[in-house]
This record gives C-alpha cells, structure tokens and sequence, in this order.
C-alpha cells in the first residue's frame, strides 16, 4: 500500500495509508484525522462544526460522525443550528467545508470519537 505523508490542521506531520480503489474510504480517514486534530486543538467548552457553501442561510453542521458511501461518496452526521438532524452529502473530490469550534448545541460538547 502506498503511505503518503501530510501535514494535519496543527503543523504534524503523518502517514496516512492510501486505500487504492476506495477514494471515498480513502478520503474518509482523512477527514476524520483532520476533524479529531482540530477537536484536540479547540477548547473543551466547544464543539466541532462545519461550515460548507452549500448549508443554508450560512448554517453549521455540528458533527457526529462522518461516513461514506462507496465508491465515491462522504457522508456527515449531525445537528443544525435549531438541534435537527441533518445529513450533508459530497462527491469524494468536491469536499469542500471549513471546521469551526462553535458553542455546544446541548449541554455539554459533544466530543467525536472515531474507530477503525
């Protein structure tokens, strides 16, 4: 398998395995690494969001996980701004968003965690 190295959102470097002929499962861990090293790097009074063009009247996704449809699609979980339910689909190579610490929409912030 190929390893490519990259940088996360706080300055480390890692290796990251590619999945050769999974792009969506490929990009899933990505997102997931890169979610998990923002979370550790916000304050714990916050949650992760994500700000993406396509939201609504410039709303927030607050993430509760990530998922992916093969073979190409991302998939995130989670809460709008109002506490509904909501889905945020993307093609693998049009994933587009910017991850924000927003104040939690319940009463303690709701902490990511991902397994294999």
């Amino acid at each position: 398998m190929n390893k490519e190295i990259q940088k996360d959102v706080i300055g480390n470097y890692t290796r990251v395995e590619s999945q050769e002929g999974n792009p969506s499962l490929f990009a899933k861990k990505k997102i997931e690494y890169m979610i998990s090293s923002f979370q550790d790097s916000i304050s714990e009074n916050l949650e992760v969001a994500v700000a993406a063009v396509n939201l609504p009247n410039g709303d927030v996704l607050h993430i509760r996980n990530v998922d992916y449809l093969d073979p190409d699609m991302i998939i995130y979980k989670g809460l709008d701004s109002k506490g509904q339910t909501a889905l945020l689909m993307q093609h693998f190579s049009q994933t587009n968003f910017m991850l924000i610490g927003v104040k939690p929409i319940e009463d303690k912030p709701f902490r990511i965690g991902f397994t294999n």
